[in-house]
């Protein structure tokens, strides 16, 4: 007596295999925002980035006529301007408290 084989299951896909929100790239080009996509995440014009960008700050690359910037620079020069707030506001804070800051 041979055993019965049972049919394959089907397959039944996951939530990360149906629909994945950050889908990891198989491209080699490295993940980049535009200069204007740039500078609106980090709130300022595109003559200012472009400023940042010729003085080195930032360093992008050209494709026809559109510049990019790789985002995990731009990430970060946003993580550095917000820990400066954070510190400005606190020195301001703390003339405030010691009476040396005039509102």
């Amino acid at each position: 007596m041979t055993a019965a084989i049972a049919p394959p299951r089907p397959f039944i896909a996951t939530d990360r295999q149906v629909a994945d929100p950050f889908p990891v790239s198989s491209d080699p080009v490295p993940p980049e925002y535009t200069v204007s996509e740039t500078a609106e995440i980090l709130d300022m014009s595109v003559e200012c980035l472009n400023d940042l960008i010729r003085i080195g700050v930032f360093e992008c690359r050209q494709e026809d006529d559109e510049r990019f910037i790789l985002k995990s620079r731009v990430l970060e020069f946003h993580r550095t301007q917000v820990r400066r707030e954070a510190a400005l506001n606190e020195l301001v804070r703390i003339s405030q408290e010691m009476g040396l800051y005039d509102d």
